[in-house]
């Protein structure tokens, strides 16, 4: 059996009847109240770098997290860890600001834990694509959004 490691920050394995596969965190993303304030925070207190920013036409936030509204999205990273902060100019998102968006998990067989989880009866919102793209989002029984890598 392959080691367990305590900290969240060390891989984890985990065992099913057929195979071993190793999990990781990947990146999780935030929507907030003020994405500026935001920024200024984890990059000028945490220390993370601006990566990235991009402006999500609502076609890819509904693609990607069945959701209808376009979104400006910031990635920040600091050695391992990425945070995506999410900006939406909906009213209809603000009971969301905030608050933790989805988190990312990186495994060795994305389609095979993704199916495991739909066999299962959970919510799955995005499929693997047959040119085996890579992006997979289910949702946990609590309804907590959780992309796969």
């Amino acid at each position: 059996m392959p080691p367990k490691y305590i900290s969240s920050l060390l891989p984890i394995y985990f065992t099913s009847v057929r195979m071993y596969f190793m999990i990781r965190f990947h990146h999780l993303g935030i929507v907030c109240r003020d994405l500026e304030k935001s920024k200024d925070f984890y990059l000028n207190f945490l220390g993370f770098k601006l990566r990235n920013e991009i402006e999500a036409p609502a076609s890819l936030m509904k693609a990607l997290f069945d959701i209808n509204s376009k979104a400006k999205i910031s990635f920040l990273i600091s050695g391992n860890i990425i945070i995506e902060l999410f900006s939406f100019p909906d009213e209809q998102h603000k009971q969301r600001m905030g608050t933790l968006f989805h988190f990312c998990l990186t495994v060795d067989t994305p389609n095979e834990v993704f199916a495991k989880i739909k066999e299962a009866g959970y919510q799955t919102i995005k499929e693997p694509k047959a040119d085996g793209e890579h992006i997979l989002f289910v949702k946990d029984p609590d309804g907590v959004l959780i992309e796969l890598k």
